[in-house]
């Protein structure tokens, strides 16, 4: 049995993102990729705090549905705002 050929995914997000309590913010994130990227693409944003080691997956999007944390400090403050077909991950 041959390996199945592998391609990349860049991508790009913001650095820093700076806001003020109860307003708006979008935190952007884009990709690219030489191939075609399927339907099935899975997006996945986690949440680490300033000083901790470990991170919380707060957001995941696969087979075209959006996955909000429903639960924590992020409950009820997220928004899907992306959309994979122009190569968009925002939220």
């Amino acid at each position: 049995a041959g390996l199945s050929p592998t391609s990349s995914i860049h991508v790009y997000t913001q650095r820093e993102v700076h806001g003020t309590v109860g307003s708006h913010v979008t935190l952007s994130c884009s990709f690219w990729s030489s191939e075609w990227i399927s339907e099935d693409i899975s997006i996945t944003w986690h949440f680490q705090a300033e000083g901790s080691r470990d991170s919380i997956s707060i957001f995941h999007f696969a087979k075209g549905q959006p996955y909000i944390d429903d639960v924590g400090s992020f409950k009820e403050r997220m928004e899907w705002v992306g959309n994979p077909r122009r190569k968009d991950g925002s939220i």
